[in-house]
Formats: C-alpha cells, structure tokens, sequence
C-alpha cells in the first residue's frame, strides 16, 4: 500500500477527503494514479475510499457516501432515506449513489452525489403559544452520523419518494416503538400544503406498525389502494380453541389468507423449517382456509395477483 494511504488508515480514515489527501503529502496526480491501481477509490468529487475497503451492497455503500458527505460538510446531517438508514430502518430500492443531507443553506442544491435541503423546521410545541416560531430540528446521533430524527425523516421520504416508501418506513418505526403516530402527525404539519405532501397524509393514514417487514408493508398498500380490505396479524384456532396460525392478512369477511413470502425463513434450507410451514399451511385448509402466497416479484405484477385473490373469493363464495 503506498504510504500516504497506509498513514489515513492507521489513523483510522477509510475515508478521506481530497484536502486530508493534500495533508498527508498527495496531490492530484498521485491521486489519479493511486485511482488507476485500484488502492483508492473515487467515491465523488472530493471524497475518496480505500481501495479495500469500498462498500459493495447497496445500503452499506449508501451509508459509505453518507459518512463521506458529512467529512466534505461538517455543518451538515443526514436527511431523508438517508437519515432512515443511518438510524437503522429499512428502504426500499434505496439509491447507493445519492445522499441526502440538511445544512445552513436557503434552498435545496445538488453538489455532486449529495442533495442538500435547508435545515429542517420544527413546529412550536402547542404549548408554546400560536405565534412562537420555528426553530431548526437538533441532530440525533445515529451509526453514521448527526441525522434528522425518524418521524421527520419518514415525512421527507414520503414526500420524495412516495406512498409505499413512506409506509413501508412509518410501519417499522411504529412497530418498533421508535416513534409514536403523534410524532409523524407533528413532524407531517411542518410541511402541510408543501408540494407533494398529500402522500404524507395517506401514507400516515396507512401505516399502523402492524406490518413486521417491508414486504409486508409494501402488500399491504398495494392491496389497499387497489380496494381489498385486509385484517392484518389474525389468529386463527381450531374449533378447540387450540391456536394454529398468525396469518399476515385475512381478506376481510372470508376466510382467505394472504401470507407474504420474503423466502428469508427458507434460506437455511432446515427441512424442519419447511415440514413446520406445510403443516401449518395444511391445518389452515383444513380449517376451510385458502392460503395466497405473495412474493417480491408478485408485487411487480400486481394485477396477476388481484386475479388470484379474486379467483379465490369466487371459490369461497
């Protein structure tokens, strides 16, 4: 490893700036030639990584960038998606190549793989009277960094990247008790009547924390939108009153269940594991009911799903 690279790491810099690059004895075009051997990498303009150690999956390299973003703006925190990740919570089709920070600026700008939004404004407290101010959100630590807090970064998701996201992260919060549905109710007013803000409404009006995973929480939505009533979480017992199952979801009225399949629990290929869900799916048709399965690729082609659940109502009917 060339030495200048070798001292950031042992002080600990995996990531390092183009001015802490200067600082150790590089300039631009050793740099280039450290880029062209592979020992670093450009991550964007101004922030590079070591070689051995650029991230490689989608979140781990988002969060990668993330932790850039801050050393390039030390002013900054972490906004959005960005924010959710850094605080732990799943996103879906997160973006490894963009992050979204807040700093002190006057209106949102674009510099290189980073989107950077005015500080965020949190309302007055109602008990502060009707004409206290704003005042800018304090920062929460989080594994990445100074980050918006999650009910806030729930609301700026929402807004950017729609219903299902928004759902999908304000389930997690609520399910986990990171947050409360007053929380995301506080944080939704600060941008009532903003542009796109009507999916914050709705996606706040969706998510309940009964969902206990993002593909869950993503069925639930498509389901919902497209007019199909869902009880999610139902226990169903035997005519003992002996309990059998939790299904995901009962079509309300029938007795179909909808299960959504991650495959996740399949992964450890642990024949016990699939002999215990055959019995299970066995004793819930026994019982009289039909079982859909739903998966990730269902949800890409929604309306072959709808026809499965329809098909089975015509059944049970």
């Amino acid at each position: 490893m060339n030495e200048a690279l070798r001292l950031l790491e042992e002080q600990g810099e995996v990531l390092f700036t183009t001015q802490q690059a200067y600082a150790v004895g590089l300039d631009d075009r050793s740099l280039l030639r450290l880029r062209k051997t592979g020992e670093c990498v450009r991550l964007t303009r101004g922030l590079y990584v070591l070689g051995s150690h650029q991230a490689v999956e989608p979140e781990t390299a988002h969060l990668q960038l993330a932790r850039g973003g801050l050393l390039l703006y030390p002013d900054a925190a972490l906004s959005h998606e960005s924010a959710l990740l850094a605080h732990g919570f799943p996103v879906w089709r997160i973006n490894p190549s963009v992050v979204h920070l807040q700093r002190p600026v006057q209106h949102q700008v674009r510099r290189g793989s980073f989107v950077i939004d005015p500080w965020w404004m949190a309302m007055p407290d109602d008990r502060e009277g009707a004409d206290a101010a704003p005042t800018p959100a304090v920062p929460v630590p989080t594994r990445a960094g100074p980050a918006v807090e999650p009910a806030v970064a729930v609301v700026q998701t929402t807004r950017v990247r729609g219903l299902v996201s928004g759902v999908i992260a304000a389930d997690h919060g609520l399910h986990h008790g990171v947050f409360t549905e007053a929380d995301l109710a506080a944080a939704a007013r600060v941008v009532s009547g903003w542009p796109d803000s009507s999916a914050v409404g709705a996606a706040l009006e969706l998510a309940d924390g009964s969902s206990e995973s993002p593909g869950e929480s993503r069925c639930r939505v498509c389901l919902t939108v497209a007019g199909f009533e869902l009880v999610p979480q139902v226990r169903i017992c035997d005519e003992h009153g002996v309990f059998v199952a939790r299904v995901d979801f009962l079509l309300k009225g029938t007795k179909i269940a909808l299960e959504f399949d991650g495959k996740v629990k399949y992964d450890t290929g642990d024949p016990s594991v699939l002999w215990a869900e055959k019995r299970r799916e066995d004793r819930l048709r026994e019982l009289g009911y039909i079982v859909i399965r739903v998966t990730w690729a269902d949800l890409d082609r929604p309306q072959q799903l709808f026809a499965r659940i329809r098909a089975a109502m015509a059944i049970a009917a």
